[in-house]
């Protein structure tokens, strides 16, 4: 449970998903305690947990230039969205709602706006804003938004050649 004043939503850290690959045997890894490197995270399903939690792992996976799948994203799951390397199936539901300390049950408008500023512009358009109650946001919708759909073929990386061009002679003054 968050203490009163906590940077964190209510619900539980642990959330089951499974490590791409090797979807025949369920692991008890979440968004919080992934697979090893260099797995990408396949969340199944991720109810959330204490924000802070949430915001510590995702700058770990973006530093790692870690990928994310997300199949079902509750509450602070939702800060995956703001990684490069995530992407969402069109199935995916992604439910957003304003952070709240867990004794108390009042919102803590400074984590919700920390929530907020993370999404992308195209997320935050869909969504409006962000209440007590959950905001679906289907796999679908975010594709359309510019999300990267996990069944889209991957991106051949790109090769630029710098060319070298002479500086132009400097002039002289004498």
């Amino acid at each position: 449970m968050a203490a009163p004043g906590s940077r964190g939503a209510a619900l539980t850290r642990d959330s089951p998903c499974w490590i791409d690959g090797r979807k025949d045997r369920k692991t008890d890894v979440s968004y919080l305690d992934p697979p090893p490197m260099p797995a990408a995270i396949v969340v199944q399903k991720d109810v959330g947990g204490l924000v802070r939690a949430y915001q510590d792992r995702t700058e770990l996976y973006r530093s790692q230039n870690r990928e994310v799948r997300l199949h079902e994203c509750r509450s602070a799951c939702t800060l995956a969205l703001s990684l490069p390397n995530v992407c969402v199936y069109p199935s995916s539901q992604l439910k957003f709602h304003q952070a709240y300390n867990d004794i108390t049950k009042e919102v803590d408008y400074g984590v919700t706006n920390e929530l907020w500023s993370a999404y992308p512009q195209a997320v935050r358009e869909k969504l409006g804003t962000l209440t007590r109650q959950y905001k679906v946001l289907r796999g679908s919708e975010l594709i359309a938004a510019g999300i990267r759909n996990c069944n889209a073929p991957a991106k051949q990386p790109q090769i630029m050649i710098a060319k070298a061009t002479p500086a132009p002679a400097a002039e002289s003054g004498d």
